[in-house]
């Protein structure tokens, strides 16, 4: 006697589609998970000459290195190699001047500089640079792949779209700002973020541990 089966009401995903709903789960912004390196943030001071409405904030800390304030000296290429390993290549453009690239999960850009200190290469403090390795992770949720609909919901006003300029190519979102300490002290983007196609393709950040 033949058995009879019973097809299941549910309608199967595409794999097309279930490839889709991965990636959104995967890099929309939410919690950082327990191996992702968090951009820490401190409520910086609203300094004469700065115009933006949100708070300011200052980078301390990315993933286990604390790059200051008010402790730039937490910020040399040698402390911050010791956290969060050796760089794929290390290269001195200057007396004064290192440029160290990550790669994999990690993968970063970064300068460290002195502005007429120090030429030790470990001594040489960080300055500013690009966070292209999904690790990197802002206190929202934010990195590499998440979608910018995303990105204007967790952070909204006033975090904004920049305009093109000879610093910048390509579209850019500030997501954080300080007020500097240098100069006429005005605004200083902390956290900023690339878009591409739709999503972010890298997170700018700048501590500015050299100076200005």
């Amino acid at each position: 006697m033949a058995v009879k089966t019973r097809r299941s009401s549910a309608t199967a995903i595409p794999a097309a589609t279930a490839a889709a709903l991965l990636m959104v789960s995967l890099t929309a912004a939410g919690p950082a998970k327990s191996d992702d390196w968090v951009l820490g943030t401190r409520e910086g001071q609203k300094l004469p000459g700065c115009s933006f409405t949100g708070p300011a904030r200052e980078l301390v800390s990315l993933g286990p290195a604390k790059v200051g304030p008010p402790k730039f000296r937490d910020a040399t290429f040698r402390k911050f190699r010791k956290k969060i390993g050796p760089p794929a290549k290390a290269t001195k453009t200057s007396p004064s001047t290192l440029r160290a690239k990550w790669r994999g999960r990690k993968a970063a850009r970064l300068e460290f500089l002195s502005f007429g200190g120090t030429t030790v290469k470990g001594d040489l403090l960080l300055q500013y640079g690009q966070l292209t390795g999904r690790r990197w992770v802002t206190e929202r949720g934010v990195r590499v792949g998440t979608p910018l609909a995303e990105v204007k919901r967790v952070y909204g006003p006033p975090a904004r779209k920049l305009p093109s300029d000879s610093t910048r190519t390509g579209k850019w979102w500030r997501l954080t700002a300080f007020c500097s300490p240098f100069g006429s002290g005005g605004e200083t983007g902390s956290i900023e973020a690339r878009i591409k196609r739709g999503r972010v393709a890298a997170l700018s950040i700048w501590v500015g541990a050299a100076g200005d």
